[in-house]
């Protein structure tokens, strides 16, 4: 099992972390959305889900619906077209 980080890289934060950006498929947003938000504020996870949940999310998806995690937003159109080599 390989460990998960408790905070951020240093070099993430300040100017660094303002141009982060994730882009997400719907099924890890799905699955990230349901934990990230809830992290308790005592948890040794809560810088990483601070960074997490702070961050633009971008989800390509075929799913209408809004999105109740902050910060997320839809990529539109067909993303395997416009994307294609």
């Amino acid at each position: 099992m390989v460990p998960m980080p408790t905070k951020p890289p240093p070099k993430l934060a300040g100017p660094a972390l303002a141009a982060v950006r994730v882009l997400l498929g719907r099924c890890t947003y799905d699955i990230f959305a349901a934990y990230w938000p809830r992290v308790p504020a005592d948890s040794d996870s809560r810088a990483i889900a601070d960074l997490f949940n702070s961050v633009p999310k971008h989800l390509a998806t075929h799913r209408s619906g809004t999105l109740d995690w902050q910060n997320s937003h839809a990529l539109e159109g067909d993303l395997a077209t416009r994307y294609a080599a």
